[in-house]
């Protein structure tokens, strides 16, 4: 039993900002950034949570932080020059 329950449905991604910039070729449809194996957009642009393209079961915060992780070692790796990390799975 609980007290208290939300039901959440109807992601609507928050990139209305990028319309008109060199990143609006890569939104979807329904304003979901389209990504490559690694969460990379374009060399240097990687993308992850809510505006990321993705399966309906994957937009739970947990994606989020994981989406998050391998953005971030992508980023060190490409900023040392080191190899990118295996691609997101």
């Amino acid at each position: 039993m609980c007290d208290l329950s939300y039901t959440c449905v109807g992601i609507v991604p928050n990139s209305d900002f990028l319309r008109g910039t060199g990143l609006a070729p890569h939104l979807s449809e329904k304003g979901f950034l389209h990504t490559d194996e690694h969460l990379r957009v374009l060399p240097g642009v990687w993308a992850c949570g809510d505006v990321r393209e993705k399966l309906p079961e994957q937009f739970l915060a947990s994606f989020a932080h994981w989406e998050g992780e391998h953005v971030s070692e992508s980023i060190h790796a490409t900023a040392t020059g080191s190899a990118l990390p295996a691609p997101y799975a």
